[in-house]
């Protein structure tokens, strides 16, 4: 195998000075039985909103119980740092400490860890979006490169006007929503929103336009519903908003009161069920955000319900399992690491957590991340090898993802993540490290085919009191000297620099 010495300096950061223990800031881990027997805080969010004559708003910032009986754990870690916000990062002065690593490099081609799908929901329907390779292009109707334009429609009616903040928020959402697909995609997909100018008037009142969530996606149930709103929606604007070359249309709301009820409203093109009309053409992938979106207290980030929703029309699936029942698992039943596999993890997962971020396999089936960013290794071939991953919201990266083909149908994939302010909400514990995760090409859409590793238990939390939408967080993240064994593989966090780690993958 070829190898390269290398060496990497690191620094040392210790609290206050170099002279000084480090503060250390002790973390409960919650057990299961605590998890389901307490309430969940309602915080109050942080941010508030005003009336405002600018536009411009600066970016601020879900089987079986899983199978971890081949899965060796290391002990609770018993401290963990918490989070500085990036402005308040102390200056020290550190030693500074050399290790020396022989980093390997792939000796087999990416094809072999291109698992190819043979889940049930592929092979029964056509256009059940992909979780493995290849990409299914079935219906597919907005391309996963280049530039997507999305004609942003502002809606009011006589008893629901539109505010100056209502108007700025979903620009600020948009703009968040456009660059972090920008990042995700490695610059390969742009999201254009066009912002029409002006409110447009709706006849009749709100109220007749009500949405429940059950009726907010198009099926053959809501398709008579949605439709009628559609229409009546472009028919409003239709004089004054020019639609040609528009690809995507996003209806934004008033948030006093409640249009469309939960997420929002997602019509995906490839259904066919729901179409937009207008004069220069016809749009069929059709969005809105909702009341439970626009409810800052107890919602989710309006950009990232929107990314999770528009995603589906590049076909990516849903990563949570609801499978054998698990979707009606509710209240003290709820388990996220058996809904929730990718929980915070990947936005394709769950939409709602204080961090977001894509998967690299994901990234890597859209064709977003090249080959040359991905290493590839087989299990049966290790021996005892270093890799150094670059973090993976680092565009363009030499190395963004680490593939352990385990077998034809399941791999090991590995990344680097750090905690990034332009997408993550502030978390008490870090979320900075490697994270191992199975891809197991026999689960598909809402099947959990990606499912994460801990080094300590994944059915247990990070308690993140106060955090908002949800203060419960899966506990997997690997630090410096953190483990993982899953089928005799080894996967152990070496090394960790300002924008990377370095990985140790042993058998």
């Amino acid at each position: 195998m070829k190898k390269l010495a290398v060496v990497i300096a690191g620094l040392l950061v210790l609290a206050g000075c170099s002279s000084v223990e480090p503060e250390t800031v002790s973390y409960p881990v919650q057990t299961e039985e605590n998890v389901q027997n307490s309430e969940q805080p309602k915080p109050t969010p942080e941010v508030t909103e005003t009336e405002s004559e600018s536009v411009d708003a600066p970016i601020v910032r879900e089987e079986e119980e899983v199978v971890q009986e081949d899965v060796q754990v290391s002990e609770p870690r018993k401290t963990e740092t918490a989070l500085p916000e990036p402005s308040e990062a102390p200056t020290v002065n550190a030693p500074i400490v050399e290790d020396v690593y022989e980093l390997s490099y792939e000796i087999i081609e990416d094809d072999v860890c291109k698992l190819r799908e043979v889940s049930a929901p592929r092979a029964r329907w056509a256009d059940v979006p992909a979780s493995a390779f290849p990409l299914n292009t079935y219906g597919k109707t907005i391309s996963s490169f280049g530039t997507t334009n999305v004609q942003v429609i502002y809606l009011e009616w006589e008893d629901l006007r539109g505010t100056q903040a209502d108007y700025n928020y979903h620009v600020k959402e948009l703009d968040i929503a456009r660059n972090f697909l920008k990042v995700v995609s490695e610059g390969n997909f742009n999201l254009n929103p066009i912002h029409a100018p002006e409110w447009s008037l709706v006849e009749g009142s709100y109220k007749d336009f009500y949405t429940s969530d059950e009726y907010a996606d198009a099926t053959n149930k809501s398709q008579a519903h949605l439709q009628f709103l559609v229409d009546s929606f472009i028919e409003a604007t239709d004089s004054t908003v020019d639609y040609t070359d528009v690809d995507v249309l996003f209806f934004a709301f008033p948030r006093e009161e409640m249009v469309v009820q939960g997420n929002g409203m997602h019509i995906f093109g490839k259904g066919g069920l729901v179409t937009a009309n207008t004069n220069e053409g016809t749009v069929v992938d059709i969005f809105s955000l909702g009341s439970r979106v626009y409810d800052h207290a107890y919602g989710n980030p309006g950009w990232s319900s929107f990314v999770h929703e528009f995603s589906h029309s590049l076909n990516m699936p849903d990563l949570r399992d609801w499978s054998d029942g698990k979707d009606q698992l509710r209240g003290d039943d709820f388990k996220l690491y058996l809904v929730n596999p990718m929980y915070g993890l990947d936005i394709m997962d769950v939409q709602g957590t204080g961090t977001q971020g894509l998967s690299g396999w994901m990234k890597w089936l859209q064709g977003w991340l090249d080959n040359s960013q991905v290493t590839c290794i087989d299990a049966a071939t290790v021996d005892s090898e270093y890799y150094r991953l670059d973090q993976s919201n680092l565009m363009n990266a030499d190395n963004e993802m680490l593939v352990v083909r385990l077998s034809e149908t399941k791999a090991l994939a590995i990344e680097s993540r750090r905690w990034d302010s332009r997408f993550d909400l502030p978390v008490q514990n870090s979320r900075d490290g490697v994270i191992v995760y199975v891809v197991d090409a026999t689960r598909g859409h809402a099947e959990g085919p990606l499912k994460l590793l801990s080094p300590r238990d994944v059915t247990k939390y990070l308690s993140q009191d106060g955090v908002w939408p949800d203060w419960r967080m899966l506990d997997v993240i690997l630090f410096e000297g953190d483990s993982i064994t899953y089928e005799g593989v080894t996967i152990t966090a070496e090394h960790s620099e300002e924008n990377g780690d370095i990985v140790l993958v042993s058998r």
